[in-house]
């Protein structure tokens, strides 16, 4: 049989340079690129500063302890010099300790940045997801075209001898011949194909290209699937829904926070002061003291009151901007779930089609083999079964890319 040299080299490239190694697993990238991902980085230090302020805003609630001194010298006269020590409590009582606006605000700070966070790690995932299905897709395509590539050169090899024989024209083995050329020049670009999809996951990852390296079948089908009547209320459990409530809260303690500007301030604390003329004379004077203050605001010019306004609008604003969020994040959950559905029935039926074709490639070949079909009829069934093996690995990439999907539409990792 005639091959041509340049070919038989492309061969030896795809079958030396595609070696699989040991497998990484999806879990095994994910931690990698979680590690060196920007955007998590960015929302976790987010959240610890989120939660740092709530505990310092916690903290103003608390007792203050304050201690003061002093020591004069006098130039003039003849006084001694005197020193004093002095220790003062202080607890706000009203309105701070008791309604807690802004610990209420800082909460809802840190629950939006925990949704912040649940975002961006999802996206991530999703990302690191598709990544990792490109690469399962492409190192099977290459295993798919070495097999199309011997089937081809199977049949250039019936039809060269056929030919050979006399029962053959010369254009069907030319035509078999040049079928097994694309064949092997199909794994040459399945080739190329991995090696641009690894170093997509590399990037990821955060670490550079890496050479020869291989990736398990995704089990992320693994996972169950909700019906149609849960999507309403996961659709409430998103982390963006979760932010825009968030949002909502803190607008809502904020309008608190106008409103108890309007209250008297109530104040406790009790200072003691301990002060005498020199350091260790024995003229020595002590005074405890109890201290009870009360502010009463009067009139500000109508500054809170348009801020109240103001507070009043963004809050029916937002609770608007949530109630489309949800009805957003519904339709958005519901196409998902219709796209994962009709890809997982496509890979059924593909998988059908694929073991009719296998079926009628058997028949097909005895028949051909036996004279009783014409070439140009055995090589329609011959390039409909490689077709079919194509479009099975299509359909797979297709389902698992739907699932990951419906995980980035969920705001959830898989």
């Amino acid at each position: 049989m005639i091959v041509r040299s340049w070919l038989c080299g492309l061969l030896l490239f795809a079958g030396s340079g595609f070696i699989f190694a040991e497998p990484l697993r999806l879990d095994d990238v994910w931690a990698l690129a979680a590690a060196n991902n920007i955007d998590i980085e960015s929302a976790r230090v987010a959240l610890e500063r989120a939660k740092a302020n709530e505990a310092a805003v916690r903290a103003t609630y608390s007792p203050k302890i304050t201690g003061t001194g002093s020591y004069t010298i006098p130039h003039f006269g003849g006084d001694s010099p005197a020193a004093s020590l002095g220790l003062s409590l202080t607890q706000p009582v009203f309105p701070s300790i008791l309604t807690r606006s802004d610990l209420g605000v800082a909460g809802a700070d840190v629950k939006f940045c925990e949704a912040q966070l649940a975002q961006a790690e999802a996206s991530v995932r999703a990302n690191v997801a598709n990544a990792y299905i490109e690469v399962w897709y492409a190192q099977e395509s290459v295993r798919l075209s070495q097999s199309i590539a011997d089937r081809r050169r199977q049949n250039a090899d019936l039809v060269s001898a056929r030919f050979e024989a006399g029962r053959e024209h010369r254009g069907s083995q030319l035509w078999a011949l040049a079928q097994y050329h694309q064949a092997l020049a199909d794994v040459v670009q399945a080739g190329r194909a991995l090696i641009v999809s690894r170093a997509k996951l590399d990037a990821l990852m955060g670490r550079r290209i890496q050479g020869e390296w291989s990736v398990v079948t995704p089990s992320i089908l693994a996972g169950s699937i909700p019906v149609q009547s849960e999507i309403a209320t996961l659709a409430e459990t998103v982390p963006l829904v979760m932010q825009s409530r968030a949002t909502l809260q803190s607008l809502i303690f904020q309008k608190s926070q106008l409103n108890e500007t309007d209250w008297p301030a109530l104040n406790l604390g009790i200072s003691g002061v301990q002060s005498g003329v020199g350091l260790a004379n024995s003229r020595q004077s002590y005074e405890l003291s109890t201290r009870i203050q009360v502010s009463v605001p009067l009139f500000d010019g109508g500054i809170i009151q348009e801020r109240r306004k103001s507070a009043e609008l963004a809050i029916g604003l937002q609770e608007r901007v949530l109630v489309q969020l949800i009805r957003d994040r519904i339709v958005a959950l519901e196409t998902s779930l219709l796209t994962y559905n009709r890809a997982t029935d496509l890979v059924t039926v593909q998988q059908e089609f694929y073991a009719a074709a296998v079926t009628r490639g058997e028949i097909a070949n005895a028949q051909y083999t036996s004279g009783l079909l014409t070439y140009e009829n055995w090589d329609v069934i011959e390039s409909e079964l490689i077709n079919q093996q194509k479009l099975v690995l299509q359909r797979q990439r297709e389902a698992m890319n739907a699932i990951v999907d419906w995980h980035l539409a969920l705001g959830k990792g898989f």
